[in-house]
This record gives structure tokens, sequence and C-alpha cells, in this order.
């Protein structure tokens, strides 16, 4: 059986050290027909890491349009998302761009094709070829695998524009196409799949920087190189001969504004309107105008919790309250610091109970702050002779801290003169509790929402982040402080949290824009 082939012993044996590779080599029009190949992609995926290549023989796709090659990678890419497979796929485009077609059968370690030896062997196969076929050989017809698979829940996809139906593959001469790419799912695939098919020669344009940030969980985006590494390891091993380049891009246009050999922009529903933008800018600049090819998304539906399947929000989401970066372990202490930072408002106080509960001895940096502030101490006195009195309580002697925050919030500079007093004192106070709880606690936290700008990182041994959207802590400190929008979007940005630099310190991030369980669960 073709299941055994898979997974027996003797092969998984010589894959230890590597990834299995499966060649599905299609040579018959009716195993591209959805019904037929959803029923042979669910037989040969393997629940081992696996990566499966498909290649349609070029006697089948030289009858085929752009429309049909979309339709074909559409098909592929909605049964795959729309399961569970634990293979990868890899559709190989050169059979349909008319170019070879035997070049990988020596590269994989078992081969899958879809008519009897006899036909293969004739037909399909070149003479100097059989020498250097895998030794894993398997014969498989479509049709007589429809049967096995009556069950099998078979969603039609949605047709593509019919103006492909007379386009060629290949057509263009210069595709450009644009995106963040994080965490590379299928729907990237498809998509850069389809642009593969489209021209002789790709740009695929990067998003970095600015265009980043007004995405959810910004801060754990992959970084650009390994995104950049990811689509240039797909492209190579999908279409080896296409001409590509990536391009890192800050804005919508990228060099769309001055490449004059582009002739096509892939876009999908979502991103047509800034196509049409990209086009209004080349037109001010007398050049030529893009056809935009639009490429519908992924139709897969959305899981059993009601999240989309494929997603590149969910993948980050997917990380929240795992460590996604080794500690560095500079410190030496008998007790594990943990750092626990971030913005105001973030749902540090409701992590912190959790952990406490959990048995986890907490160092409230905040509290530590107040005694730093009290009468005739030596921050204290500091922060009398750079302040005015006036922040000084004439009945108790206490500095008001409401009044001096509102002080320091609207002068940047006087913050930094008061963070200048007033964190040495909280470090040294945080230092000697340390050494007081020593044997004690096996875990501390150290609840600081300064603990990155003051330098503090180096006490502890991780940094755990909460993260929360600036729009939604702007309303949580109008909640809780009963102040204007323009004050609390002003103590939101003053604490600067919500910054690529705070989230490349941490070792582990939680975000409480949820439910109290959610939150939770991630702890």
């Amino acid at each position: 059986m073709l299941y055994v082939l898979l997974v027996s012993n003797t092969l998984a044996a010589s894959k230890l050290d590597g990834e299995m590779k499966v060649l599905l080599y299609l040579t018959q029009l009716q195993s591209t027909v959805r019904p037929r190949l959803e029923a042979l992609l669910s037989r040969i995926a393997s629940p081992t890491s696996c990566t499966v290549y498909l290649q349609v023989h070029s006697d089948v796709a030289k009858e085929w349009n752009l429309g049909r090659a979309f339709q074909f990678v559409r098909d592929v890419y909605e049964i795959v998302g729309s399961s569970n497979f634990s293979s990868k796929f890899r559709i190989l485009t050169d059979s349909l761009k008319g170019m070879s077609d035997s070049g990988w059968m020596d590269n994989v370690d078992n081969l899958i094709v879809d008519c009897d030896p006899v036909e293969f062997s004739e037909r399909f196969l070149p003479t100097d070829q059989s020498a250097f076929l895998p030794p894993w050989v398997t014969y498989v017809k479509p049709a007589s695998l429809m049967s096995q698979f009556s069950n099998l829940r078979v969603t039609e996809a949605k047709p593509l524009d019919t103006s492909w139906a007379r386009r060629e593959i290949g057509l263009f001469k210069h595709a450009a196409i644009g995106g963040t790419f994080d965490h590379m799912h299928v729907g990237h695939e498809m998509l850069l799949t389809c642009a593969a098919l489209a021209a002789s020669k790709l740009t695929i344009g990067v998003a970095y920087g600015d265009l980043l940030y007004g995405k959810f969980l910004f801060g754990l985006v992959e970084p650009l190189d390994m995104r950049v590494y990811n689509i240039n390891q797909f492209l190579a091993t999908i279409a080896p001969d296409l001409s590509f380049t990536c391009v890192p891009i800050a804005d919508l246009y990228g060099p769309t504004l001055y490449d004059e050999t582009m002739d096509c922009l892939i876009v999908s529903e979502e991103t047509f309107e800034g196509g049409q933008m990209i086009n209004l800018k080349r037109a001010d600049k007398g050049m030529s105008q893009l056809e935009l090819v639009t490429i519908d998304l992924l139709n897969i539906g959305s899981g059993t919790d009601g999240h989309v399947k494929i997603s590149s929000t969910l993948k980050r989401v997917e990380l929240l309250g795992h460590l996604f970066r080794a500690p560095k372990n500079r410190v030496n202490s008998n007790p594990y610091i943990i750092g626990l930072t971030g913005g105001i408002a973030s749902g540090k106080s409701k992590i912190c109970e959790y952990l406490r509960s959990w048995g986890a001895h907490v160092i409230n940096c905040d509290l530590l702050g107040h005694k730093a502030y009290q009468p005739y101490t030596a921050a204290y006195n500091e922060i009398l002779n750079a302040f005015d009195e006036e922040i000084v309580d004439a009945d108790t002697g206490q500095i008001n801290r409401q009044a001096l925050g509102a002080i320091v919030f609207k002068d940047e500079n006087k913050r930094q003169i008061l963070n200048r007093i007033v964190w040495p004192r909280i470090a040294e106070m945080v230092v000697e509790e340390l050494r007081r709880v020593g044997q004690d606690s096996r875990i501390v936290v150290v609840e600081a929402a300064v603990l990155l700008e003051a330098g503090w990182e180096s006490l502890v041994h991780e940094v755990w982040l909460t993260y929360i959207p600036e729009g939604e802590a702007v309303k949580r400190v109008m909640e809780r402080l009963k102040c204007t929008q323009k004050e609390a979007l002003r103590r939101v940005h003053a604490q600067r949290f919500n910054s690529e630099d705070n989230f490349s310190c941490a070792n582990v991030v939680f975000c409480s824009l949820w439910e109290p369980e959610t939150t939770r669960a991630q702890v």
C-alpha cells in the first residue's frame, strides 16, 4: 500500500538526518481535476516530516492557459490549507511553462505516478532516466481512490476571472508582487506560485519599517532577512529557471515607480486598491500602466475555534506565552528571575497575580519607587532640588506623585531628570530584595514598566513583555485615570512601549486584549 511505502521503517530510517522528498508526477489530465486531486493528495499526505513536490507532465500542461494553471494552483493550496497535512507541498512550475520534465526524478526518495508502469516507462520516462529512478516508485490511479474517499468533502473552487481563459502561461515579461510574507503559509505560497507562472521575471517587495507598525503584534513579525530567505528558498525550489529578486520596501510603491520594465502587478482582493494607486502614480510620472492580475485569497474557512486557519496574524498570536527567543542567562542568581515589563494598562498586574498564586515571589518596582520618594531620603532631596516645591504636600511633607507625573509627562527633559534620580535608587532596592529572598523562592518576578529603558534587564534571566495595541491602551488609561483622550495618548506615548526595540529584547510576549482566561492560558 502507498501509506506503508511512505512510512516504512526502511525508508524512515534512511531519512532520520533529513526530510523525506516525494515527487507526485501527474501524467493524466483527470488527475488534475479537483475531486480526484483532493483524493490523491489526501492519500499521499504523510504523517511524518515530508515534502511533496507536484509536477504536471508537459503533455498535460501544454493545453493549459494561464487561467487553468492558476486554477490548479489554487485547488492544490485550498485542499492543503483545509486539511491537517503534516507534509509540505510544492508545485514545480517549469513543466507548466513548457520546460524540462525529468530533472527532479533523481533528487527524491519516492516517486509516485498516476499511470501503470508500462505506460510510464514507454511514454513519460526518457531512455537514459531509468538508472536514476528512486528505489521507491509507486503507481496509483486516481479513479481507484475515489471509492476509498467517498466521504471526503469536496469543495468546488471559486472560478477564476474568465479574462484569463485565453492568456498564455508566462505571458508577462516582468511581474511584481508585494507583501510582508511573515511566517510563510500556504496563502503566500499560492500567490508566489501564481506569480512565478505569470512572468519570466519577478520582483518581490518585502515590507519592513513603517509598513509593519500598523500590524497586530508587529514586534513578532519575523526579521526581514529571514522572510527574504524563506521567499528565496521557496522560489528557487519551485521555479529554478525563474529570474527573481527580493527588494525591501518601506512604502506601498517600492520599485514600481522607477522600473520601466515591469508590465504586471500581482494583487489580491485586499490589495487591489493599492495596485490602482500604484498605477495612478506611474501615470503621473509618465510610466506605462501595470496590468493588475488579481488572485483571490484562499477560501479555507475557519477552524472550530472561530479563527481563520491560515493567517500570519494567527501565527504571531500562537507565539504568545511561548519562549520564542532563548534567554542570554547573563546573571548568576539562585532563584530564576523574570523581568516583567510593558506599557501602561497592558496587564502586568494581572499576570503578576497569576504568577504569585503559583508560588512566585513578585517584586513590584512601582511600590519600591514609592519608598524612593519618602521624605528625607537621598532621592527625595534630589527631587526637591530639581523640581518646584509645589509638588510637596505642605501637611505631610510627602511628594505628590500625581502632580509630579503631570509635570514630567508634559516635559521630556524633566522626565529624564527624574529618571536619573529615581532609577538607580530603585535598582539598589531590587538587588537588596533579591538578596533577601535568597533561597526561599525558586522564581522571582521583577515587575517594572521601565525595566528595559532603565537597563535593568541585566538583573534578570528572562524578559517578559506585555503588549496591547495603542488604541486599547488609550481606552484603558482614560477609564482608569478619568482623563481626556489627549492626556491618555500622551501617557501612552511617553512610555514608548510598542516599539520594535522592546520586542527585540523580549523572550516571551503576552497580550491581554481578550478575556482574562485567555491571558491566564498564555501564562
